[in-house]
């Protein structure tokens, strides 16, 4: 996985989502894949103790407005692409309705794409858009929010164990490479 992989991915699993990287999609005789298929359970949350982890607002509110649903109690299923660049390669129509198929009806599709942009979280084509520099900085953002809450959490220790991105991101902080952009 590369570095703006790393990004997205631990972005997703920050705002609820299970990950399946580099899912292998078929179309007829012919394979594809997208770099991931992201599934969240309707109304879930992570909390620890009294604690319940901040999501992306800003996400989850133009996951409703592209489907006219309210996102957060929808199984939902972020069909994922991610690009280092300002490139647009977009999840296409026929991702969506392999996604479709293979999910079921009770979820609710959607196409994202990460790329490096001006806008934090946007939609164009019926894609939502997210900056890469934007989900990075939500990371350092939930960093923070857990120091300032971690008397409470044992989360912070536990990540360092066993989502490898996630630790990455929390040693360079601790060493006091990163901040969270103003």
């Amino acid at each position: 996985m590369n570095s703006p992989e790393k990004i997205a991915a631990t972005y997703l699993r920050l705002n609820g989502f299970f990950l399946m990287p580099h899912f292998t999609l078929f179309d007829g005789e012919r394979h594809t894949h997208v770099d991931f298929l992201g599934l969240r359970a309707p109304n879930s949350r992570e909390q620890c103790g009294e604690h319940i982890f901040p999501l992306d607002e800003n996400l989850f509110d133009t996951f409703d407005d592209i489907s006219g649903l309210n996102s957060r109690e929808q199984l939902l299923a972020a069909i994922t692409e991610v690009k280092g660049g300002e490139e647009k390669e977009k999840p296409g129509a026929g991702h969506l309705a392999y996604i479709n198929r293979f999910i079921g009806p009770n979820a609710v599709s959607l196409r994202c794409l990460f790329r490096r942009q001006r806008h934090s979280v946007s939609i164009s084509d019926n894609v939502i858009e997210i900056s890469l520099e934007y989900a990075f900085d939500l990371i350092l953002r939930r960093i923070d929010w857990i120091d300032a809450n971690q008397e409470g959490l044992a989360k912070k220790s536990s990540w360092t164990w066993s989502e490898t991105s996630l630790s990455d991101i929390l040693y360079i902080k601790r060493l006091g490479f990163l901040n969270v952009i103003d």
